[in-house]
């Protein structure tokens, strides 16, 4: 930047790149002594808010151009345009016309630079625990639904295994509704993130009761399903314990099928809802 100021025919805050140059020196010396990663992301900080002074260097004529691609780089990331919107006001009234009021002009790119730092520093964040969360939930489809269909098929004999396929159907449709709805984009708050964990346990938790409400309600029959002569009911009661020709691979797919679509969908409790109540 320092070399941009002279190039543009203006005579660079020596004070500033003396500070710079010599912060930066010892960041690297204690660079090579630091101990864990709480000090390094010290450091880390450190530098960067030093390096935004870099603001007070840049040429006079660039200001606003330099303060409008920051803010086109922030919405680039996803960051709302109206989240920005004051910044850009700002631009347009002091960095426009930077010579006719410098200290407020680099003062305000100054700001733009440690809100483009903290935006930066979200969004890293924010991906990371997408990510995370989306691997969990591909997870949580692939588990629950494989194993609902073997334990049909091996242990229906048991007691639980009926529940617990019906169980795990409905966590595998929350799960797989929930990724079906994530964000492309929302770095709108900090919070976001921590908001779109809470709203997958609570899809989720919803999926569950979804499932075994739904699917006790189309085994007693409120809603009768019937494809190519065979109830849905007949099917959930060949599944159940005690049956001695067992839970077919085609009957555990239904069963395990119409968790998954109940566990997937919201709608599918309010038609129950109005079936019931009326």
């Amino acid at each position: 930047m320092a070399a941009r100021c002279r190039a543009a025919g203006e005579t660079p805050n020596q004070g500033i790149i003396d500070d710079f140059t010599t912060a930066y020196a010892t960041y690297e010396r204690r660079m090579t002594e630091a101990i864990d990663d709480g000090e390094l992301d010290s450091l880390i900080e450190d530098a960067n808010l030093n390096a935004r002074l870099r603001a007070y260097l840049c040429p006079i004529a660039e200001i606003y151009k330099e303060s409008i691609g920051y803010l086109d780089l922030m919405i680039d990331w996803g960051i709302p345009e109206q989240a920005l919107s004051r910044l850009a006001a700002f631009s347009e009234q002091y960095c426009k016309n930077a010579s006719d009021n410098q200290p407020a002009a680099r003062g305000l790119l100054h700001e733009i630079m440690r809100e483009v730092e903290v935006s930066e520093n979200f969004v890293d964040q924010y991906d990371r625990n997408m990510d995370a969360l989306s691997r969990w939930l591909l997870s949580g489809v692939c588990v629950s639904i494989t194993v609902s269909l073997f334990s049909l098929c091996l242990f229906a004999k048991y007691s639980l295994t009926l529940p617990l396929a019906i169980l795990l159907g409905g966590i595998g449709g929350g799960c797989a509704s929930v990724l079906s709805r994530m964000p492309k984009s929302e770095y709108g708050s900090s919070a976001a993130s921590m908001s779109m964990n809470r709203q997958a346990l609570n899809r989720i938790a919803t999926g569950l009761v979804g499932s075994f409400a739904g699917t006790g309600l189309l085994a007693w029959g409120l809603l009768p399903v019937s494809v190519n002569g065979a109830s849905f009911d007949h099917i959930v009661s060949e599944c159940a314990a005690g049956q001695i020709s067992g839970c077919s691979p085609v009957s555990a797919l239904i069963v395990v099928g119409v968790a998954v679509i109940l566990g997937f969908s919201e709608r599918a409790l309010t038609k129950f809802e109005d079936a019931l109540i009326g």
